[in-house]
């Protein structure tokens, strides 16, 4: 598996999912693992993202990558937590700049 390509695919995801509103988060909790499958070096590549409740006030969002190898298994996995706070902070920020702010640029997504 590329794991660059995999990594690549996965903080786009993970970053995707964390600059949705918290409602639309917490909405997605209800839908089982959404999967996309990307090629990268004749391989393909299956990302699977699951949004799941971690507290009343927030939701974890963890982002899988699959190598299709039949005699090993490889994997990469990242999650981040985001809270009702952070999320309503974002949207407040967005509002009051008229622009759109995207979702912390960290490279650190264990919490």
């Amino acid at each position: 598996m590329d794991r660059d390509a995999a990594y690549l695919e996965m903080v786009r995801s993970l970053e995707h999912y964390r600059s949705l509103p918290y409602t639309e988060l917490v909405a997605s909790t209800d839908e089982g693992p959404i999967e996309s499958q990307i090629s990268a070096g004749g391989e393909t590549i299956t990302v699977s993202v699951d949004v799941r409740p971690c507290s009343d006030d927030s939701v974890r969002i963890d982002v899988s990558a699959f190598g299709n190898n039949w005699w090993k298994t490889e994997r990469i996995d990242e999650s981040a937590v985001v809270t009702r706070d952070e999320a309503e902070h974002r949207v407040c920020r967005c509002a009051r700049n008229h622009r759109n702010i995207g979702p912390k640029t960290s490279t650190d997504f264990r919490q």
